[in-house]
């Protein structure tokens, strides 16, 4: 997990992508997931995400490609829903593959 440079981001304007372990506007940054678990249990979320978007300057704020809603379950214990948000990052990341290089084209 690397924060990139604006010198970096000019020289390749839109054209570069992430997968984030949130939903836009929640959790940007570092250990999303674990932060997300933890603002279930204190009862502020019922669910989280994951999404690809476009890099800009502003961390895990670019225009989205695509998103999953993944739910926190009752009986989950961190590392479960760790692995619900693993497969759910799997298929959203080749959509937001797609719907980026349609957008190139």
């Amino acid at each position: 997990m690397h924060i990139l440079s604006l010198a970096f981001l000019d020289r390749f304007p839109g054209q570069v992508i992430n997968l984030h372990p949130a939903l836009p506007g929640m959790f940007p940054g570092m250990n999303a997931i674990q932060r997300a678990f933890e603002a279930y249990q204190r009862g502020e979320i019922a669910y989280s995400g994951c999404m690809v978007h476009i890099v800009t300057p502003a961390v895990d704020e670019g225009p989205v490609l695509a998103q999953a809603i993944v739910p926190i379950l009752h009986e989950d214990i961190l590392e479960t829903f760790e692995a619900r948000m693993h497969e759910a990052e799997h298929r959203v990341i080749i959509e937001g593959i797609r719907r980026a290089l349609e957008m190139w084209e």
